[in-house]
């Protein structure tokens, strides 16, 4: 009997200094995107956090954000993406990025002429990067950052 206490004990002692203590900073991190526009700030609250579209042998990954109470919205596009992190570039000669801005469902289109980048930092568990980008009609969107879900 007594040695069917000691194991008893010896068994609930493991069990308990084995388990781990559950850990809430290892939750997963929720779709956002911020920018300052013009110099205003612009917050999403609603995020299609991406989209893959192949076409032939490419593969384009795009992350829009948008607010909903004034009607602006960011989408940026990533050409090729090959589930790297790395600096893309808008506008230019080669563009491996795009991005357009939409004030109340008017569109101001990047084009050959704007500038820009879309930096991918990181790609898991959550796609995260950053991005700054002057549009056509020199429209400035600056400090913008993103999380989107991993594809």
């Amino acid at each position: 009997m007594k040695k069917t206490i000691v194991l008893l004990c010896i068994a609930t002692a493991t069990l308990l200094f084995a388990c781990k203590k559950s850990d809430s900073s290892s939750s997963t991190t929720s779709p956002s995107m911020t920018a300052t526009i013009n110099g205003t700030a612009f917050t999403a609250n609603i995020l299609s956090d991406n989209t893959a579209w192949s076409g032939s042998s490419d593969t384009t990954l795009f992350i829009t954000g948008m607010d909903s109470v004034s009607g602006h919205e960011i989408t940026l596009g990533v050409l090729k993406y090959q589930k790297l992190t790395g600096t893309f570039t808008i506008g230019g000669s080669n563009p491996t990025a795009s991005a357009v801005y939409y004030k109340n469902g008017l569109s101001s289109f990047f084009s050959d002429g704007s500038t820009g980048q879309v930096v991918i930092t990181q790609i898991s568990p959550a796609i995260k990067g950053t991005f700054y980008f002057t549009t056509y009609d020199t429209t400035t969107i600056a400090s913008g950052a993103f999380t989107a879900t991993s594809l």
